[in-house]
């Protein structure tokens, strides 16, 4: 048999009215209908992500592929949400500051990330912050050590 010469479409063909359902009717933001998809687009997503991979997410504690990535998201939330408290517990939980590793400073892929990170949680927890999490003076003062010198940093 020969072989096709392209993939086959599985996707709508391009009309006014598909492209209209993508913005608003003002031009300036994206329409309900699509907000709504990526809405369960996302909670889909993010389902996968707790429940299929948390060997993956745990692996590290950093922000760019490890569990600090989840907590920043839950911070984010948390900020956004003020009124429900349950993303900072939520944010607390995946945050890991007794594994650091205290060679990278890097945000993203070091030990500056997740303590910057640990540091808002714990703060904007105040003393409802799980015991797991330490306080806020003991991590501001971590994370200037972090930053001042990076031979003798030593993690929480």
């Amino acid at each position: 048999m020969a072989r096709k010469g392209a993939f086959e479409n599985n996707y709508d063909d391009y009309t006014v009215e598909v492209a209209t359902n993508i913005l608003n009717k003002t031009g300036d933001g994206i329409s309900e209908i699509f907000s709504l998809k990526l809405d369960k687009f996302k909670q889909l997503k993010f389902q996968l992500l707790k429940s299929k991979m948390q060997k993956d997410i745990f692996y590290d504690g950093t922000i760019y592929t490890g569990s600090a990535g989840m907590a920043l998201y839950y911070l984010m939330q948390g900020i956004r949400k003020p009124d429900n408290p349950e993303y900072l517990q939520t944010a607390a939980k995946y945050i890991d500051v007794q594994n650091l590793k205290g060679r990278r400073i890097s945000f993203l892929c070091g030990d500056a990330g997740p303590l910057a990170i640990a540091t808002i949680i714990a703060y904007k927890l105040g003393s409802t912050r799980p015991e797991t999490l330490p306080d806020y003076e003991t991590l501001a003062q971590s994370k200037q050590r972090c930053h001042s010198t990076k031979s003798t940093f030593t993690p929480i």
